[in-house]
């Protein structure tokens, strides 16, 4: 039986990852192990992708993940390791939740590869991670969700694509909202230079 095999391997090698304590490398782990295999990879998005883009001035309680390909198999996998409680799994080991939230990534731009532990990882570009909160903060009316915006901006000012931002922005229906952050990033790093 292929598939309880695989479900056994994965789940053994999650155990391992977990007992480094490092949330990056069990997801590096989990993705190295579908692509291995030719079964898929794993995508971090949403709030850990602020997190790690904001270099930790925001922090989130979950690992937000697309799981492209076999999504049920990581799904049972963790389940052998440590039961499903809810939506999200969680263990002792780790502070964060995971959150497998969709199959399918389907962003314009291609997610930004990152090597952990000598294993890849794949995290919706920074400027992706702008534009989805930006929507939330004009869709929501959520406060966090543009001060989540400006972190990444501030963060990865001198790397975004600005024209690809400012285009996704169009796209969306959040031009007026980009701008509005950008300013306020640009006056607080002009701020910032001065005091230097």
């Amino acid at each position: 039986m292929r598939g309880g095999s695989l479900e056994r391997k994965l789940a053994e090698r999650i155990r391992e990852a977990l007992k480094r304590g490092d949330p990056l490398e069990l997801v590096a782990e989990v993705n190295s192990f579908l692509e291995e295999q030719g079964l898929g990879r794993v995508i971090v998005v949403g709030g850990f992708a602020v997190e790690l883009y904001s270099g930790g001035a925001y922090r989130t309680g979950d690992i937000d993940i697309i799981v492209e390909g076999c999504g049920a198999l990581l799904r049972r996998a963790l389940g052998m390791v440590e039961e499903w409680k809810s939506r999200v799994w969680v263990h002792e080991a780790l502070n964060y939740a995971i959150d497998i939230v969709s199959c399918s990534y389907s962003k314009p731009k291609r997610p930004v590869v990152l090597e952990v532990a000598g294993k890849k990882i794949y995290v919706e570009p920074p400027e992706e991670s702008i534009v989805s909160s930006l929507a939330a903060c004009v869709h929501w009316s959520s406060d966090l969700d543009c001060e989540k915006a400006a972190m990444v901006m501030a963060a990865q000012w001198e790397v975004l694509d600005w024209e690809y931002l400012e285009k996704r922005s169009e796209e969306e229906g959040l031009a007026e909202r980009l701008s509005e952050v950008r300013r306020v990033v640009e006056s607080v790093r002009s701020e910032l230079l001065r005091e230097e």
